[in-house]
């Protein structure tokens, strides 16, 4: 486990160093054709049974296109073959291309709902709750940091290919998303309960908070006031399960007091930040792999 963290964490360092080069590549090689495709597998899934003829006659593009359209994509891994038992080849997109096409088609975000519930499989801890943000009205608080998550995705060309990068791409979402410090500090009390209430009625996103903020805490022993007053807000309430007292009218007892202590102890070192990265890295790992045995086993059901 500390070797694929530590692994992790490397390819997101590699990412962000080479971002600039490698994603030129990408956007110069991707054709209008081949744009066409994923913004047309965007909103699709498995049950649509996307093959090749399928495609071109919903993206309007001769069967000689997609097909090479196809091959180009799917060498550089933004969509992939699904082995199911009808013939002929069906065709998803990958998380790296919904991030590609959304990040080349910003009007497709006008369809984010669509997508969400079509690509629950494909970030199951966010996608996969799309339902219960939005009966809630706070599904607008994830908007943003998928955009600037997805923004930031870049992925080589096969002849250097990172492996992982999606995986960093899908973990770094899943943390920004479920914890929209930003946004939720421009919001009403009534929004930020309903926020705090939708991860206290989910065991598996209850115990992720509860851990995900503590490690947010230990990570900055001098952290700006604002953000250790949210952080302090969100975990009280997560412990005592009363949303109410995630609202900004609640203040903290000996919160002052404890962010003076704070300013005055050291910074923590280096291994032991390493060690609160890994902690959370792990954290992200098992909510995702519950969240998908979760949407894994709803399917079934259904």
């Amino acid at each position: 486990m500390f070797d694929r963290c530590l692994l992790s964490i490397r390819i997101i360092q590699y990412n962000v160093k080479n971002r600039i080069h490698v994603e030129s590549v990408v956007m110069r090689d991707l054709s209008r054709s081949s744009l066409k495709i994923l913004e047309t597998l965007a909103i699709k899934n498995l049950d649509d049974r996307m093959n090749k003829h399928k495609i071109a006659e919903d993206a309007g593009l001769s069967y000689s296109r997609v097909y090479d359209g196809l091959e180009n994509l799917r060498r550089r891994e933004l969509v992939r073959i699904k082995k199911v038992r009808f013939k002929p080849r069906v065709y998803t997109i990958t998380l790296g291309g919904l991030a590609i096409v959304l990040s080349r088609k910003p009007e497709l975000w006008g369809k984010i709902d669509e997508i969400a519930r079509k690509q629950a499989e494909l970030l199951p801890s966010v996608f996969g709750r799309w339902d219960y943000f939005a009966r809630a009205g706070v599904d607008g608080f994830l908007v943003t940091p998928l955009k600037r998550n997805f923004s930031s995705f870049t992925t080589p060309p096969r002849d250097v290919h990172i492996i992982g990068a999606e995986k960093s791409l899908r973990l770094n979402a899943v943390a920004e998303a479920l914890w929209p410090e930003e946004r939720l500090k421009r919001v009403d009390d009534g929004k930020r309960k309903a926020w705090i209430g939708i991860m206290i009625d989910d065991s598996d996103l209850l115990r992720f908070m509860g851990e995900y903020l503590k490690c947010l805490k230990e990570e900055w022993l001098v952290p700006r006031e604002g953000a250790l007053r949210e952080i302090n807000r969100a975990r009280r309430a997560l412990r005592s399960k009363k949303p109410e007292l995630f609202a900004r009218g609640k203040r903290l007892t000996r919160g002052g007091r404890f962010t003076r202590e704070l300013g005055e102890t050291a910074v923590m070192e280096s291994r032991e930040r390493e060690k609160i990265r890994l902690r959370k890295q792990a954290l992200l790992e098992e909510l995702e792999k519950k969240s998908m045995d979760r949407f894994v086993s709803k399917k079934g059901r259904t």
